[in-house]
């Protein structure tokens, strides 16, 4: 297998209290960490998937409060762009794909309550459905 151009991304996350926006890489073939644009809105405990070179980064943990946002990272381009939110505001959620589909499972509101939601995100339209 061969990992010419293959990267491992993180995004977001939680240091000593703090949401962060950051998003750094891994390179395979060079063996180096890179840092890469921050995310568009600071989150952690979300979600992501990857899809046609485009990293998926699905609810999470904001500042005040759970999230509902989505955004979407073209992987060529390096730029983040915002995508249809979620219809239910979630952190700790479960992310797979499936084909073209995305979907987002579970979670929890403000860590109180267990959500549990189904969703499915159409990457082709950009629009979620129970």
């Amino acid at each position: 297998m061969s990992t010419e151009g293959a990267y491992f991304y993180i995004t977001g996350g939680r240091c000593r209290g703090k949401t962060l926006s950051t998003c750094e890489r891994y390179s395979f073939e060079r063996k180096v960490w890179e840092k890469t644009i921050s995310l568009i809105e600071n989150r952690g405990s979300h979600g992501s998937a990857a899809l046609d070179g485009k990293l998926y980064v699905m609810g999470g943990g904001g500042f005040k409060s759970n999230l509902a946002t989505c955004e979407v990272l073209d992987t060529k381009t390096g730029e983040w762009n915002l995508i249809a939110p979620m219809q239910s505001f979630r952190h700790a959620l479960s992310i797979a794909r499936i084909g073209s589909d995305i979907y987002a499972v579970a979670g929890w509101i403000d860590g109180s309550k267990c959500v549990k939601y189904l969703e499915k995100y159409d990457t082709k339209t950009d629009k979620w459905s129970w």
